[in-house]
């Protein structure tokens, strides 16, 4: 009976975002726009770009398992959605200062 409950079905799949999120931080997607051959770009928090094969996404997923193709563009094959308050919980605010010391420490990027 519970397989057939939409709603104990949808509460499970957002519990297992949030029970492997702890362990997979760097696994965590950000929605950068849409791709070719009606597809999704992500940008994952490892810094790496990953491609979904589904136009309407969610805006933050837990990328479970990927693999790089032979073109080198590498895919999302699972993943769990993730709701945006259950990632501000665990986010952390940084400021990357880039020098060069032959300029006498000339500031040369900040992010």
């Amino acid at each position: 009976q519970a397989l057939d409950d939409t709603n104990f079905m949808k509460m499970t799949i957002a519990n297992l975002g949030k029970a492997m999120l702890p362990g997979f931080v760097d696994l965590v997607g950000e929605r950068k726009g849409d791709a070719s051959y009606n597809s999704s770009n992500y940008f994952l928090a490892l810094g790496k770009s990953c491609r979904l094969s589904l136009r309407k996404s969610p805006e933050y997923i837990l990328a479970v398992e990927t693999n790089t193709g032979p073109d080198g563009i590498s895919r999302i094959r699972s993943y769990v959605p993730l709701a945006k308050d259950l990632l501000e919980d665990i986010a952390v605010d940084r400021s990357v200062l880039y020098t060069v010391p032959s300029k006498g420490y000339q500031v040369r990027a900040k992010r």
